[in-house]
């Protein structure tokens, strides 16, 4: 699968070698979404409904098996959708998830790793983001130290988010890579300079205006909905010695 890479900052490197095979064992935890509300031992859900990206508890439900991030129209709010964020932050592992979302404009989902110290000094890693309105292609994104700072790459538009698709995000001390369905898209290696080295935590968000570049139109469904069908966090393996 063919995909562009783009390094906006000129002392940042990035790779695309085939990354080496790693025995990441069995996950540590694991939620499938099948009980009838979010675990609050484990997901805190924003609660922000007048911030200049408004979220919403009612926003964010677990049903039929499902994590379910709603962008919708909620009185007295106006457009509004949803977020949440694992309780426990670690240094270096590797996050799995299972997901698709609805076609709309007015919406952009998004799974990122948020740091537990400063942002943006510590770095930020956007997952997957800037989905445009018929969720085609998307962005991975590195920030470190500052927002000027960034690594991006881009999925090719043949990548389809309305289908399920799982994601993968792989963090050690020496790189990071990230996979789509099984196949390794991007490892970017410790020389780049973007290789956080404190704690982190998964958020998963499906935010109404992205963060104000996206308007809803008359193409947009009542209701947006960006689906998880399953999370996965291993910790880094006590074998590993890059």
């Amino acid at each position: 699968m063919a995909a562009e890479a783009s390094a906006t900052s000129p002392a940042a490197t990035a790779a695309t070698a085939k990354p080496a095979a790693i025995n990441w064992g069995k996950p540590w935890f694991t939620d499938n979404f099948n009980a009838t509300k979010v675990n609050p031992k484990w997901w805190w859900v924003y609660n922000s409904p007048t911030a200049s990206t408004p979220r919403t508890v009612q926003s964010v439900q677990e049903k039929q098996g499902t994590l379910r991030l709603i962008a919708h129209t909620q009185k007295p709010y106006g457009y509004v959708g949803g977020g949440l964020s694992f309780n426990d932050p670690q240094t270096y592992g590797r996050w799995v998830y299972r997901f698709r979302v609805d076609a709309g404009a007015g919406s952009g989902p998004g799974f990122l790793m948020w740091p537990k110290g400063a942002w943006p000094q510590d770095g930020e890693v956007d997952i997957i983001g800037n989905l445009p309105k018929n969720r085609t292609g998307g962005d991975i994104y590195l920030i470190m130290g500052s927002v000027s700072n960034h690594l991006d790459f881009r999925l090719p538009k043949s990548v389809n988010f309305t289908k399920w698709h799982t994601m993968a995000f792989d963090w050690l001390p020496d790189h990071m890579t990230f996979w789509l369905d099984g196949k390794a898209l991007w490892t970017v290696k410790k020389a780049s300079g973007f290789i956080p080295t404190t704690p982190f935590r998964l958020a998963i968000q499906l935010d109404a205006g992205c963060d104000g570049a996206c308007h809803i139109d008359k193409t947009t469904p009542a209701n947006v909905v960006m689906y998880v069908d399953s999370v996965q966090i291993y910790k880094k393996p006590a074998s590993y010695a890059g």
